[in-house]
C-alpha cells in the first residue's frame, strides 16, 4: 500500500545548452561587477592621492587582472556544475576546486604581465614592477587569498542554492502524494 518515491536531488532538470542563470549565479555576477567597480575606484584613488597623473594605468592594472580573473569565474562556474554533487562533502567539494589553483596561478601573473607590457610597449613606455621573484610570490599569495575567499562565497551560495532546490522537490512530492 504504501508507494515509494524516487527523489534525485542532485539532477539537473534543465539541459547545459539551453540554460539560463540561475539566480545564485546572477547574484554572484553582479557582486563580482561591484567587487570590480570598488576595486577599481580604489586603484584609481590611492594613484591619484600618490600623485599620479596618467589614470589610464591603474585602468588597465585593474582592467587586465579583472579581464582574466572573470576569465576564470566564468570557468569555474562552469566546472562547477558537474561538482554540484559534492556539496553535501564540503572537503571534496573544495578539493575538486583547489586542484584548479596552480593552473590559475601559471596562467593569471604571465598573462596578466605580459598584457601591461606589451600595452606600455605601444605606448612607448616601460612598465616596470618589483622583481620578478617577489611577483610571483605577492601574485601567488594573493590569488591563494582571493581564491579561497571565492570558494568560501560561491560554495555558501550553492549550498543555500542546492538547498532551496532540495526543499522545493519536497514540497512538490508532497502536494503530489495524496492524502
Amino acid at each position: 500500500r504504501w508507494a515509494v518515491a524516487h527523489l534525485d536531488l542532485a539532477a539537473d532538470k534543465q539541459s547545459p545548452v539551453g540554460r539560463r542563470l540561475n539566480r545564485p549565479d546572477s547574484v554572484l555576477y553582479f557582486l563580482w561587477g561591484m567587487f570590480w567597480l570598488l576595486m577599481l575606484a580604489v586603484a584609481l584613488q590611492d594613484y591619484y592621492r600618490n600623485g599620479g597623473a596618467r589614470l589610464w594605468q591603474p585602468v588597465l592594472w585593474e582592467g587586465t587582472s579583472l579581464a582574466m580573473a572573470t576569465i576564470w569565474v566564468v570557468l569555474q562556474r562552469r566546472v562547477d556544475r558537474k561538482y554540484a554533487v559534492y556539496l553535501d562533502r564540503p572537503l571534496l567539494w573544495i578539493g575538486h576546486h583547489v586542484k584548479w589553483l596552480p593552473l590559475v596561478v601559471l596562467t593569471f601573473i604571465p598573462t596578466v604581465y605580459a598584457v601591461r607590457h606589451g600595452i606600455y610597449a605601444l605606448l612607448g613606455q616601460t612598465y616596470t614592477h618589483e622583481s620578478w621573484s617577489y611577483v610571483l610570490v605577492y601574485e601567488s599569495m594573493k590569488l591563494v587569498l582571493f581564491y579561497g575567499l571565492w570558494l568560501g562565497l560561491i560554495f555558501g551560495f550553492d549550498a543555500f542554492a542546492q538547498s532551496e532546490e532540495q526543499r522545493e522537490r519536497l514540497v512538490a512530492l508532497q502536494e503530489s502524494v495524496p492524502p
